[in-house]
């Protein structure tokens, strides 16, 4: 009975998370209505770049591509690699892209924010919209996002957007990173902001009688704490659908994959450590319950000679693995991968638990988390 049990309760889990990700469906998206956007709205990017070599062409030349950028100010955070030489090549083009050198990085600062600072006190258009150097923009979407943001009168405006994937391990892992991060953003923004560092679009004029990057300095995700710095100056922030506009390549295989599920967790465990253990734990267990629960039923049902009780089990347990499946599936928007390796989904779900579960354990051992070269955290 405690196979059974387990299996009503792993059915009912997965149900309920399919109907939360059902809500997603009904998530705002830009519209292309409206007339081309004026001068007094044009926008200033400013992205902070640390070893993007791979991607910051790429990413400038479709930023340069839309409508109503005045200005691209690429802040180089101190890369070892060509990024600075790639950007300062480009620039030389085109008078809109600004290349610098951050300056040395203070102390009680994340360089990213300190990059994005200073980048941020050059711009002086209406908008200022900070990017990451791997984002991949649809044309027009810029110019879409000024106008949503007029006609509802936002400050802020940012929204979740398409992993791209190039490996075998993206494409596993992306499902459970987007329906994970997806409906943890949407559900949060309402009521204490969410963003993205691919698209993150703010009023000048506001994000600087809010303080700018300044009070959240020392924030790992840099991206949400910007979100709920809006909304607790009382400012109108709105999180939309991008998955159609804006394309990302999240993370790097398997490795990067719990990198950046730790890092993440790592920078909201202030007193939350337990929390986050318990949470890593449970997350495991599930994707391990999702494999062996089908297979335990099927065995038990065999072995009793398919007795009421038997057959019971292994129907729960393979439902429970085909929800689970449906879940993933429910996702398909946020991701580029091949949907065949939606089968393996406990996988990532158990590389997930592990992360959440280091990232809690860092915290409560007082470790720091390396990041980009540095280290955050705890001393």
């Amino acid at each position: 009975m405690s196979l059974i049990a387990v299996g009503v309760a792993t059915c009912l889990f997965y149900v309920w998370l399919l109907w939360r990700l059902a809500l997603l469906r009904k998530a705002p998206r830009l519209s292309r209505a409206g007339t081309a956007i004026g001068p007094e709205d044009f926008v200033s990017v400013v992205i902070a770049a640390r070893n993007e070599a791979n991607t910051i062409e790429g990413t400038l030349r479709g930023l340069l591509a839309q409508e109503g950028v005045q200005r691209i100010i690429l802040v180089d955070d101190h890369s070892s690699d060509h990024t600075m030489l790639i950007a300062g090549n480009l620039a030389e083009g085109d008078p809109r892209l600004c290349v610098c050198q951050a300056p040395p990085l203070p102390g009680n600062w994340v360089g990213k924010n300190h990059a994005l600072h200073y980048g941020a006190q050059q711009a002086t258009s209406a908008y200022i919209l900070f990017a990451d150097a791997d984002v991949i923009l649809s044309p027009d979407t810029v110019a879409m996002a000024v106008r949503a943001m007029k006609a509802e009168q936002l400050d802020h405006l940012s929204g979740y957007f398409c992993i791209q994937c190039k490996t075998v391990g993206e494409e596993i892992c992306a499902p459970v990173q987007s329906a994970g991060a997806a409906l943890t953003l949407f559900t949060t923004a309402k009521t204490r902001g969410a963003a993205t560092g691919a698209f993150n679009l703010i009023r000048t004029e506001f994000y600087r009688r809010m303080g700018g990057h300044e009070q959240i300095k020392g924030a790992i995700v840099d991206d949400v704490f910007l979100a709920r710095l809006v909304k607790t100056t009382g400012g109108r922030s709105s999180f939309v659908d991008l998955a159609d506009r804006v394309h990302v390549r999240l993370f790097n295989g398997f490795r990067g994959f719990t990198s950046a599920v730790a890092r993440s967790a790592f920078a909201f465990m202030k007193r939350r450590c337990i929390l986050l253990m318990l949470a890593g734990a449970g997350l495991c267990s599930l994707g391990i319950i999702s494999v062996a629960l089908p297979v335990a039923g099927v065995t038990r049902a065999a072995n009793s000679g398919f007795s009421p009780v038997g057959v019971v089990a292994a129907v729960l347990g393979c439902m429970s693995y085909t929800l689970g499946l449906v879940c993933i599936c429910s996702v398909r928007r946020y991701h580029t991968g091949r949907m065949l390796w939606g089968i393996v989904y406990p996988l990532p779900i158990v590389l997930l638990g592990a992360a959440t579960f280091w990232a809690g354990l860092m915290g409560l051992l007082g470790c720091r988390i390396h990041w980009r070269g540095r280290q955050y955290g705890p001393a």
